[in-house]
């Protein structure tokens, strides 16, 4: 079981990771970026559904490790349902945001305009507008 618990705390620990590492992914990879950070919150999403069978039973999983014994603190989690919806929420919605906006984003689909009146964003192939520009009314 301590095996376990370091998993569980290496998943609670992976969104501040990949929080750490996104400018260097993104510089590796470019517009790419999104697959290589999606791998964190899925990792951390098919851990948190190894628990779905016990909570639907209705334990409660708890875990844990001595973190300064010295002073008698100590890193525990505890899952319920509801907890364990909650983990599968956070984990789960940016790994589909990812895998969503993982193939669009491709070098030159979107480019802007280098006419500093024109702030347009638009599409490469066929130039049609996105955004268009905030415009005075004068009349």
């Amino acid at each position: 079981m301590a095996g376990f618990a370091g998993l569980t705390f290496l998943a609670l620990c992976l969104p501040f990771f990949g929080a750490l590492i996104a400018s260097v992914i993104v510089r590796r990879f470019g517009h790419n970026a999104a697959w290589p950070l999606a791998l964190l919150p899925a990792l951390a999403f098919l851990h948190f559904t190894r628990f779905l069978p016990d909570i639907a039973s209705g334990q409660v999983v708890r875990g844990g490790f001595d973190w300064v014994p010295s002073l008698g603190l100590r890193f525990s989690w505890l899952l319920d349902g509801l907890s364990l919806t909650f983990a599968l929420l956070i984990t789960g919605i940016p790994l589909s945001v990812s895998a969503a906006i993982g193939p669009p984003c491709t070098p030159n689909a979107f480019e802007i305009s280098d006419d500093p009146n024109n702030r347009d964003l638009t599409w490469v192939s066929g130039r049609t507008p996105v955004t268009t520009p905030a415009r005075s009314h004068n009349r």
